[in-house]
């Protein structure tokens, strides 16, 4: 009867376990339990305060109206150095400052970074492209929105050009190849190139005079 009497009570039986406590009276082992925001943790931890590269290594030759290609893959090159390609391609997403104030202003740190490596790369006459207080990705954006299609155009004057270079009977058909060579080159160092490559094999044929086309 006492027993019943301390069980009510709230007091522990000596004759019954405590729950979560074996028949022996050992305490049963604590298990281990994440964080319900585990993944966000270890995804803020990971924005890292980025050293800047003191180095000339971060410097190529400026972007103009005539070199997005070779700047292009040059900027690429220094990205990477600088461990910011994420950055420039918006793929790194800045932590919320309410919960990872540190993060944030790490994110803040390396995104103004590669911002600013574009901007040391380029001509006076490319920043009016960048805009003013943009991030990094937007400002990368913003250059090959403008130079891709202006590429594109260009390697369309180039299959003009093929187009227009047609050779008559009695012409000379050396210098004829020789100039279908020099723009089938241009037309191949062109990143658009490979868009229209399956136009170009029947134009090179109606190029030359009849007596000397073979069927394809």
């Amino acid at each position: 009867m006492s027993n019943q009497g301390n069980t009510l009570a709230g007091t522990a039986s000596p004759l019954m376990p405590t729950p979560g406590t074996p028949a022996g009276g050992a305490q049963a082992p604590a298990i281990a339990t994440a964080p319900a925001n585990a993944d966000i943790i270890m995804t803020v931890l990971s924005i890292l305060h980025i050293p800047i590269v003191e180095s000339n290594a971060t410097r190529t030759k400026e972007l103009t109206d005539a070199n997005w290609s070779t700047w292009k893959g040059s900027m690429k090159c220094i990205f990477g150095l600088c461990d910011l390609s994420e950055y420039v391609l918006g793929n790194v997403i800045c932590p919320d400052p309410t919960h990872n104030p540190v993060g944030a202003k790490n994110w803040d740190f390396n995104d103004s970074y590669a911002a600013m490596l574009i901007c040391e790369n380029i001509s006076a006459s490319q920043k009016v492209y960048v805009g003013q207080d943009n991030k990094s990705y937007e400002v990368w954006r913003n250059l090959e929105a403008i130079h891709e299609v202006t590429g594109n155009t260009t390697i369309i004057t180039w299959i003009r050009m093929l187009f227009k270079c047609t050779a008559d009977e009695g012409d000379d058909i050396k210098e004829h190849l020789n100039n279908l060579k020099m723009i089938w080159e241009r037309i191949n160092l062109h990143p658009f190139s490979s868009t229209y490559h399956h136009h170009l094999p029947r134009d090179l044929v109606g190029s030359r005079p009849l007596s000397l086309r073979v069927p394809l």
